[in-house]
């Protein structure tokens, strides 16, 4: 599941339709997670972006 469950916010974060669609259905079907768990982990995935997007700003201050 936990695999499973990181290839979708990887796919989220490529804004990879097709394959979103596809895990959200394995997700779905597999795993009985429902749209307010798939909307979790998709807001995880906004704050991967959020996080790795910041990360070089703080790198070039603690440097």
């Amino acid at each position: 599941k936990d695999d499973d469950e990181a290839l979708f916010k990887m796919y989220y974060k490529l804004n990879n339709n097709p394959k979103i669609s596809e895990y959200k259905e394995i997700l779905r079907n597999e795993y009985k997670l429902n749209d307010e768990n798939i909307l979790a982990l998709e807001e995880e995935a906004r704050q991967d972006i959020i996080l790795f997007r910041q990360r070089p700003d703080v790198m070039r201050h603690l440097g």
